[in-house]
């Protein structure tokens, strides 16, 4: 599962992509991975390149291998806090620890 977000969304008084990672943890997730990107757009069409006074602004992509049952109670803990500016991509995946 895929969560996407800007550096400058904000939940709670801090990153809204470290408070998505913290409560994963909270809430016994395996793991969780945060990409910080330098070049992207979403449903604004608009590509801004990174330079020292945006880079608040770029993407930042938060993966977690989850099952279906995790990611349906993770997204339904999300909505319940209120959390916003949040885009997901949820797909099914076969996994396992060697």
């Amino acid at each position: 599962m895929e969560f996407y977000t800007g550096r400058n969304k904000r939940h709670d008084n801090q990153p809204l992509w470290e408070w998505i990672v913290r409560s994963a943890c909270a809430q016994g997730v395996r793991g969780a991975t945060v990409t910080m990107a330098s070049l992207g757009f979403g449903h604004h069409r608009r590509i801004e390149p990174p330079n020292f006074f945006q880079l608040s602004d770029q993407p930042v992509v938060i993966t977690m291998v989850l099952t279906d049952e995790e990611s349906d109670k993770f997204v339904g803990s999300l909505k319940r806090d209120g959390v916003k500016d949040l885009f997901y991509v949820k797909q099914a995946i076969e996994f396992e620890t060697l």
